[in-house]
């Protein structure tokens, strides 16, 4: 599946601060997501967000891991969506959403997310 290989690529993004908990938390549910353990990646993310709501790197891995777990795209793209909306330069988190959008062949949604 093209979003659990991007999964893989997460290790290479910068992240939080290190020595702070919303980061220590990233950290353990990327290494939970590496290894599938989507659930566990899954509640440590939500951790992560109540410590730290505006962690956009949490919130698009999140996306990523609520699809995993449901392979329904409704219910990852409100995360996509928000670490967008944190960070508007996050193409990564770009691209994770206009594939979603295409999945639901909604192509409008795909190309408009992509150029803004």
């Amino acid at each position: 599946m093209v979003l659990g290989g991007m999964i893989g690529l997460l290790f290479l993004l910068p992240t939080v601060g290190t020595g702070h908990e919303a980061a220590e938390l990233y950290q353990q549910a990327l290494e939970a997501a590496h290894g599938k353990d989507f659930t566990k990646a899954r509640h440590l993310l939500e951790q992560d967000i109540q410590i730290f709501p505006t962690h956009p790197e949490a919130h698009h891995l999140l996306g990523l891991v609520q699809f995993e777990i449901t392979h329904d795209a409704n219910s990852a793209i409100p995360h996509l969506q928000r670490a967008v909306e944190l960070a508007p330069h996050f193409v990564q988190a770009q691209y994770d959403l206009a594939l979603l959008h295409l999945r639901q062949q909604n192509l409008e949604e795909a190309v408009s997310g992509l150029f803004q």
